[in-house]
């Protein structure tokens, strides 16, 4: 049996009560575990919740949940419709992008940063460039050379090169700019 604290990424029903749980951890980044029912309806497992899991591994790849412990639900999350859409796009790269049992320190450290941050974001959309950008960095999935635009190739260099969290809140992209830096996402995703 081990502990294991992870940030929940997914949650899938499974059987009548049941659900997998599918998380990134510290120690062995993207895992599944499953959660009988009786446990399933005594703990909070919502995406963004941050939680420490005992497990215990079951068949394949999948861990057998015990019992869980709430660290932080991320409840300011959920105070806004845009900030609660640009935390899911961080979920959803890193469901995409992250392999079962890898370990992954700095993109779990940087996603536990982001969450923190992001209810009291002025502009949730950059938050959610910024740090699909990184972690398709931090994969070497991001061109060098991306070939986009002058104006779109400079938003791109300041959203992966940001470093601090005020910077995010007044860079100003025009909507035609945003939409252009996610497609180039989703093109980079395709291909990967």
């Amino acid at each position: 049996m081990e502990r294991i604290e992870g940030i929940v990424l997914n949650v899938i029903p499974y059987g009548e009560k049941g659900q997998i749980v599918q998380m990134l951890s510290l120690d062995r980044g993207r895992i599944s575990a499953l959660l009988p029912g009786r446990l399933a309806q005594k703990v909070h497992t919502e995406p963004f919740s941050c939680s420490e899991f005992e497990m215990k591994s079951g068949r394949g790849a999948m861990y057998r949940c015990k019992d869980v412990t709430l660290l932080d639900a991320h409840l300011g999350l959920r105070e806004s419709y845009e900030v609660m859409e640009a935390g899911g796009k961080m979920l959803k790269i890193l469901l995409k992008t992250q392999y079962p049992d890898r370990p992954c320190e700095i993109l779990y450290g940087s996603l536990k940063q982001f969450l923190k941050a992001l209810p009291q974001s002025k502009n949730p959309k950059n938050y959610s460039l910024s740090f699909a950008l990184k972690v398709l960095r931090h994969e070497g999935i991001l061109e060098e050379e991306p070939s986009l635009p002058p104006s779109e190739s400079a938003a791109l260099k300041a959203l992966v090169e940001a470093k601090g969290f005020n910077f995010l809140d007044t860079l100003t992209m025009q909507d035609a700019t945003i939409s252009q830096l996610r497609s180039y996402i989703k093109a980079l995703l395709a291909s990967y």
